[in-house]
């Protein structure tokens, strides 16, 4: 690893194939959560940008590649964000 690697944001190390795998599960959470209605967001762009921060974790952190599972993660762990009814 360079060292001017180590500045890099999560996305920038990622390659465009990784990077579309995440778009591509984005749209698919983004899609489940205003489907189960699990959105109290105040607006589509907080949602997206959490959504978005979660999945590059996921990503970069525990090496997730597949889009499938990236959306099932993200989904659960915002399930459990939710404060209990």
């Amino acid at each position: 690893m360079h060292r001017h690697d180590l500045i890099k944001s999560p996305q920038e190390r990622l390659d465009p194939l990784e990077r579309e795998i995440l778009e591509r599960a984005l749209d698919d959470a983004l899609v489940a959560v205003r489907e189960d209605q699990l959105d109290e967001l105040d607006s589509d762009k907080d949602l997206e940008a959490i959504l978005r921060r979660e999945l590059v974790e996921i990503a970069c952190v525990h090496c997730v590649s597949d889009q499938d599972n990236l959306r099932n993660l993200v989904l659960t762990r915002l399930a459990g964000l939710r404060p209990e009814a």
